[in-house]
């Protein structure tokens, strides 16, 4: 809960690792599969950097659609082995 200093509001700011739990998974669209990775508590230039290097570390393409990052493939064991090694939790 946030609190006031001289009648503003001032939100919590909270520790981005400790947001929530990161979604990793994977669906089969037109004929191949994809990997999707959601809620991640990063800022818009974070997940592009994030998302290069995943597609470095894979050797995969994949693209920044909104909120959640687009892998393409079955990466599915690879993704989660990489965000854990970054410290994100599941």
């Amino acid at each position: 809960m946030g609190f006031t200093i001289g009648g503003d509001y001032v939100p919590n700011k909270r520790n981005e690792k400790e947001k929530g739990p990161v979604k990793v998974y994977k669906e089969k669209r037109k004929g191949s599969y994809v990997t999707l990775i959601k809620n991640l508590p990063l800022e818009t230039a974070e997940k592009k950097e994030l998302l290069s290097s995943l597609k470095k570390s894979l050797a995969c393409g994949g693209s920044l659609k909104g909120e959640e990052i687009l892998l393409q493939g079955d990466k599915l064991q690879e993704a989660k082995e990489y965000l854990k090694k970054q410290g994100y939790k599941f």
